[in-house]
This record gives C-alpha cells, sequence and structure tokens, in this order.
C-alpha cells in the first residue's frame, strides 16, 4: 500500500468537491474517507524489526495490565523512573 502523504490527506481533506472533514459542510464520499483510512493505517506499517517489536508489545499491553502481569504508571512517575534510571548508567551530568 502507499505511504500517506501530506499531499494525499490535503487532497482529501480539502478538495472543495468532496466537502471539508469535521467542518459544516458535508462529509467526503465514504469512498474517499476510506482510502484516507486506508492510507493512515498504511503509514503505522512497521519499517524495521525493532518497530515490528515496539507494536507487538504496544498490542499485548493493555492484555497484560487487564491481566495484572503489568502496571500502569502515571506519566510523572514514570518519567522519574526512567530518569533515574539513565542517570545510573550515564552518571552524573555538569
Amino acid at each position: 500500500m502507499a505511504s500517506l502523504r501530506a499531499s494525499n490527506v490535503s487532497e482529501v481533506l480539502h478538495d472543495p468537491t468532496r466537502g471539508r472533514l469535521g467542518g459544516t459542510s458535508s462529509e467526503p464520499p465514504a469512498e474517499d474517507r476510506a482510502r484516507l483510512l486506508e492510507r493512515l493505517i498504511a503509514s503505522f506499517e512497521p519499517k524495521s524489526p525493532a518497530q515490528a517489536a515496539w507494536i507487538q508489545i504496544a498490542q499485548r499491553r493493555p492484555d497484560d495490565v487487564r491481566a495484572g502481569r503489568a502496571a500502569m504508571l502515571p506519566g510523572d512517575k514514570a518519567l522519574a523512573r526512567v530518569r533515574g534510571l539513565v542517570g545510573r548508567v550515564s552518571g552524573p551530568t555538569a
């Protein structure tokens, strides 16, 4: 599937013959919305094995949390934990 380009999105969202997405005028036809959705989904396809692994982890995470195999942390606590780990690995900064 072709990758998403800004020009593709712009064509669908701003073509006056198709209406504007999210605006007060009529929505674009279903075929155009489906084509845009396909391009958006394709833009998230993994580009490397590492990216594919992260996607698998992200897809598994909600089930892990529900099953108690993983816990969620508030963002500020998670960042503090990461900063502490990075500081121990790289040493103090001046």
